[in-house]
């Protein structure tokens, strides 16, 4: 419904005011009094709306190039902000049929070398201990030890070595105190002996037979750990996700005291010592690597807790 305005003598029509204020305006802006008449001007609000050029301009967005009827119907939405012009940069298109599937690509494996992992099995004396394939004699010069591990291993998954960024090589054909005393340079605070494997936590690697392996390779990581409570990520413990226990700390002061242990502590979540303590190995600020334990209950930025994943490289 229309408004009639009445116009006193000596006073210009707001048709004549509003064009004045249109020729302020661009060129195609002015062009909408053509497009939809002395309507335009009806509409409540609209009289002081062309005082801001940037909602003017969203005006003339809107109804630049509609006709009349289509034109007024939006513009009485738009006044009442029901409606906001679309950007023509943002079109709107119907997809017609499904794309065809990608081939799968094969998963990306790393493939990582054992070689200075054996050498420090060597320099620590590991071989004098080690059972031989197929027997029960004990010890075996460097070069058929060495031999026996494999020259590289491939994670079992994409995506493992994120969880498991390490490997470690362990040899259970060892005797407890054997395989202490091939870590000859450590400081031993706490016995290893002394630990205990945590109910539900296996002592032994163990083959799909569910028989004990006489040496494998591990993929195992602690970094998603660091400075969490020991108690905490106990927790997190599964089938596929397991604890790594004191025995383990052992063999990682072998291989990796030069490296990890110069800058990390690792807990052992799988043992404990005491109640409520776990085995930790580390040398941060020693000379030398140590074998301690620890409150299951602290956390410190350089802690963390050694976990392995359940797949590994069976050795004979």
């Amino acid at each position: 419904m229309l408004i009639q305005i009445s116009v006193l003598p000596g006073f210009q029509s707001v048709e004549k005011i509003m064009s004045k204020k249109l020729e302020r305006l661009p060129s195609w802006q002015r062009q909408l009094d053509e497009q939809i008449g002395a309507g335009l001007w009806s509409r409540p609000g609209l009289f002081g709306l062309l005082d801001h050029p940037e909602r003017a301009n969203r005006l003339g967005e809107l109804l630049s190039g509609r006709d009349r009827e289509r034109a007024l119907a939006d513009l009485d939405l738009f006044l009442a902000g029901r409606l906001v012009p679309r950007p023509e940069s943002a079109p709107i298109t119907a997809v017609e049929s499904t794309p065809p599937a990608l081939a799968a690509e094969p998963p990306c494996l790393i493939e990582v070398s054992t070689g200075n992992l054996v050498e420090a099995l060597l320099r620590a004396g590991v071989h004098k201990y080690a059972q031989r394939p197929g027997g029960r004699r004990r010890g075996m010069d460097e070069k058929i030890y060495g031999d026996l591990w494999p020259t590289t291993v491939t994670y079992p998954a994409e995506g493992y070595a994120w969880r498991y960024p390490h490997i470690l090589l362990i040899d259970q054909t060892l005797k407890p105190d054997k395989l202490q005393a091939c870590c000859a340079n450590t400081d031993f605070p706490v016995n290893p002996a002394a630990c205990r494997v945590l109910p539900g936590v296996s002592e032994h690697l163990l083959g799909p037979d569910g028989q004990p392996l006489k040496r494998a390779v591990i993929f195992w990581g602690y970094e998603q750990n660091l400075d969490r409570k020991v108690k905490d990520c106990r927790l997190e413990a599964s089938a596929t996700h397991i604890p790594m226990i004191h025995w383990h700390g052992l063999w990682i002061i072998i291989q990796y005291a030069g490296g990890i242990l110069c800058h990390h502590t690792i807990d052992l979540p799988g043992s404990s010592f005491g109640d409520p303590g776990a085995p930790c190995v580390g040398r941060r600020d020693n000379a030398r690597p140590n074998f301690s334990a620890g409150f299951v209950d602290g956390q410190d930025p350089y802690y963390g807790s050694g976990f392995r994943g359940s797949e590994l490289v069976p050795v004979l």
